[in-house]
């Protein structure tokens, strides 16, 4: 039997900040973990499979946070989403409220506050 944080997907366009998340998913128990790089390549997978967890960048080539994040909750209303940013703004703080987004983390606090925020889960 799966446990309750075991699946993960990593949206995000940066090899070295994908594998950098992909390492603090794996060191907290999760055991099934995907990457999309692009917005589309992230909607084909939240609508073929069950994540426990999704981490967003909010800046991806081809879509803003908002729009994806609008999309996913489409797809899957009750998954946790983290959303993770090299920017903050009010746009992006009203989306989060909007969406039941579980968390922010800024990208240059991102080892500290992910792990903070995953042993919570």
């Amino acid at each position: 039997m799966e446990s309750i944080k075991e699946r993960a997907l990593i949206i995000e366009d940066d090899y070295m900040t994908a594998e950098l998340i992909e390492d603090i998913l794996a060191d907290n128990e999760f055991q099934k973990i995907s990457v999309a790089e692009t917005g589309q390549r992230a909607i084909d997978l939240v609508k073929s499979n069950e994540f426990d967890l999704i981490t967003l960048d909010n800046q991806l080539p081809n879509f803003f946070g908002s729009e994806l994040i609008k999309i996913l909750r489409e797809i899957n209303s009750t998954v946790d989403i983290v959303v993770i940013s090299s920017i903050n703004n009010e746009h992006l703080s009203m989306t989060l409220n909007e969406y039941n987004i579980k968390s922010y983390i800024h990208k240059g606090n991102l080892v500290e506050d992910l792990n903070q925020l995953l042993g919570k889960l």
